[in-house]
């Protein structure tokens, strides 16, 4: 986006620009309301690494949809609406990965049978040959090898 020295483009123009894929206009953009961002998302969150991943993710959304942007409200409260949705989104998928750890961590889920639980299954199985091999009309043929 080229605007004359004496002429600061407004954040609607920027953002027009960086729908058409002006990277000069994202950097621009970038710069006003990164900061102010990475603020009102380190006062969300005590996790500053997790603030700044957000902030990164939602200026990707910036950059890939700033075509939707319909023109009502400012720009930075949508850039805002973008981070915080994504900052929710994060913690509950975190909470919800925590919910299952607490659930799997209470619960025993065998990954293979014991030794104990093979031992049985091999003497059922047993059990199960003779029976049937004493069930076979013809006594000399066995039905189950």
């Amino acid at each position: 986006m080229r605007a004359s020295p004496d002429q600061v483009p407004t954040d609607a123009e920027l953002l027009a620009a960086v729908a058409e894929g002006d990277p000069e206009a994202f950097g621009a953009l970038y710069d006003l309301h990164a900061p102010w961002l990475l603020v009102r998302l380190r006062q969300r969150t005590a996790d500053p690494g997790l603030a700044d991943q957000v902030a990164q993710e939602t200026f990707l959304v910036v950059w890939r949809d700033a075509g939707r942007f319909r023109g009502r409200g400012e720009v930075g409260a949508w850039i805002c609406g973008i981070a915080i949705r994504r900052l929710l989104d994060v913690q509950r998928g975190d909470a919800a990965q925590g919910r299952l750890a607490g659930l799997l961590g209470r619960r025993r889920i065998p990954d293979a049978a014991s030794a104990e639980e093979q031992a049985l299954a091999t003497l059922e199985q047993r059990d199960v040959i003779r029976a049937l091999n004493r069930l076979a009309t013809d006594g000399d043929a066995d039905v189950v090898n």
